[in-house]
């Protein structure tokens, strides 16, 4: 039976007790002539990833708080953009964005015109993939991406993930939007009901794995998901190079044996430069140093090695504390 979609909301649950309980002896309050200092993380909604992503980074933080002296705090925000401004202005410590973002907000492009390149923004650890997920009606006729010019397709709403990956691919194919004249523009919630009902022949997510969602598109829909070329995944990464190839991996959903190959974003824990190196290295090494029951900790990190966490380049340059964090653990050249 593919995986465990209803242990998603329980992982998220267990993730908001773990925060809430005691921890264990090693972890007594510290002496009152050492304060625990507080990292504030900005995360996203609570029934989304991030929040239980970052609540599982916090938990493994605080496990070492006597020893390293931070505390680590999980506020839930309404996602990427909140948590990048809120890095500028110094409400923020740490946050969980997605790296399209992130290379925007470094730039000072597209979305931070206005507000300028954010050079001081580092990068601490690459975690989880969110693939552009295609999934399709099986009597739509579409086997391949380019099936999909001028079918009844969801762009996404202007500003989204969805649609900044659904535009990217459509460069990469050569399309315009006046080339899906039967396109419409829901929000991710109203897919699968479009989906279901043929208003849509194609839906985008881009999200991590497993997740209900797409089990849901594919038992209620009759909807599978659709494979993105190696050669037009490339053109993707060489015109936006925070958009690495990617893949579904089989086994995760019913009838989906083989991994299906597309391309998408990373979840980034990101940081400035005016965070202590002290407070970088000690975030770092306790994730690697426990990196097995972090992993354990939700779903979307399973699929995550360590060797993977310091891959942030090029759409953010690594924090120095992080950098010597790795070099540490044998993960990055000296």
């Amino acid at each position: 039976m593919p995986p465990r979609f209803g242990q998603l909301v329980i992982f998220t649950f267990a993730i908001l007790a773990a925060l809430a309980s005691p921890l264990r002896a090693q972890n007594a309050a510290p002496s009152a002539a050492a304060p625990l200092k507080n990292l504030i993380m900005g995360t996203g909604g609570v029934v989304g990833f991030y929040y239980p992503v970052g609540g599982a980074i916090c938990r493994v933080v605080n496990a070492l708080r006597t020893r390293n002296g931070y505390r680590c705090l999980v506020e839930s925000t309404t996602g990427s953009l909140h948590n990048l401004n809120a890095l500028r202005t110094g409400d923020l410590d740490l946050a969980m964005v997605q790296s399209g973002w992130a290379y925007q907000a470094v730039r000072g492009v597209g979305a931070f015109a206005v507000e300028g390149a954010g050079s001081d923004l580092r990068a601490l650890m690459a975690l989880h993939g969110e693939p552009l997920t295609m999934l399709v009606r099986k009597d739509s006729g579409i086997s391949s991406v380019a099936d999909m010019k001028r079918r009844k397709i969801n762009l996404g709403r202007k500003g989204t993930a969805q649609r900044q990956l659904t535009e990217a691919l459509f460069d990469a194919m050569g399309w315009t939007l006046a080339d899906f004249p039967q396109a419409v523009e829901l929000e991710a919630d109203d897919q699968i009901a479009a989906l279901c009902s043929g208003k849509i022949e194609a839906a985008a997510y881009v999200i991590a794995h497993p997740i209900a969602v797409v089990e849901e598109a594919m038992t209620r829909c009759n909807a599978r998901l659709l494979e993105i070329d190696a050669k037009t995944v490339q053109k993707v990464h060489a015109a936006y190079p925070f958009l690495a190839p990617m893949s579904i991996p089989g086994g995760l959903y019913e009838g989906q044996a083989k991994p299906v190959q597309t391309f998408g974003m990373r979840a980034l824990l990101i940081t400035s430069s005016r965070l202590p190196s002290a407070a970088a290295e000690a975030i770092v090494s306790g994730v690697v140093g426990n990196f097995e029951r972090f992993q354990r900790l939700h779903p979307a990190l399973e699929l995550l090695r360590p060797d993977m966490l310091q891959d942030s380049e090029p759409v953010i340059p690594l924090h120095d504390g992080a950098k010597r964090a790795y070099r540490d653990k044998k993960l990055l050249g000296r």
